[in-house]
């Protein structure tokens, strides 16, 4: 009988042990953001810094970081979603590429622009879902759309695409608004684009305006803002 017990509990012994090497490691704040740092340097070769960190709790089961390109001569961020997994793993989601592609995506929209208009001043901001893990620096522009219709995440990124013109220039307005709005869709580029006309003793004004203040100008110096969703000529 003492033989049969001390069995037992050897047993017990041992599956607590056991169940014990099981248990799935649980990663520190530290260790988290250097697995962030690693994983965004290896996707897109260059190195990054982190700006802000929302560990997980009942409300998200996922860390919400944030982070920033160290070379990037820009103060916009992106967010990263951090998951532990139940294999002990950590999974990372960001929302890094449409920083990445917004310098090459806007001069390509401009090329565009550019058979409409001979004078223009035009800025492109691109909205990039969390979730768009297809898209990588491997992504071409004319690709992004595709990706897209892959995923089970529509509509993953997004670009408002303004321009601006001189009030003396907005003969036929409407319809050079559609035609670059068909231009960018024939290309599959995704978003809006939307035409400012500018009174043309502030037009030099705007010309000197960074990107961050075309995003936030003031709407005294337009006279009209007409807005295009181009989204109705992609193909099915």
């Amino acid at each position: 009988m003492l033989k049969r017990m001390v069995l037992i509990t050897l047993s017990i012994l041992l599956m607590v042990g056991g169940n014990g090497c099981m248990r799935k490691k649980s990663y520190t704040r530290e260790e988290r953001e250097q697995l962030v740092l690693d994983k965004l340097q290896e996707k897109y070769d260059e190195e990054f810094e982190i700006t802000g960190f929302v560990g997980s709790n009942w409300a998200y089961s996922y860390d919400s970081i944030y982070a920033k390109p160290k070379e990037r001569d820009s103060e916009e961020g992106f967010s990263v979603w951090g998951t532990q997994k139940d294999d002990g793993t950590y999974s990372i989601k960001d929302g890094y590429y449409g920083l990445w592609i917004e310098d090459e995506y806007e001069a390509f929209v401009n090329t565009l622009i550019e058979q409409v208009y001979d004078e223009f001043v035009a800025f492109t901001a691109i909205d990039c879902n969390i979730l768009a893990e297809g898209l990588t620096k491997d992504t071409k522009i004319n690709e992004i759309y595709d990706v897209a219709k892959q995923s089970e995440v529509r509509s993953f990124m997004d670009s408002t695409t303004i321009i601006f013109i001189k009030e003396s220039d907005n003969q036929n307005v409407n319809e050079k608004t559609e035609e670059i709005a068909k231009l960018l869709a024939e290309n599959k580029l995704v978003g809006d684009v939307s035409i400012t006309e500018i009174y043309d003793n502030k037009y030099n004004e705007i010309k000197k305006m960074s990107r961050t203040e075309l995003r936030n100008f003031n709407k005294n110096y337009s006279t009209n803002e007409i807005v295009y969703d181009h989204e109705e000529y992609y193909p099915e």
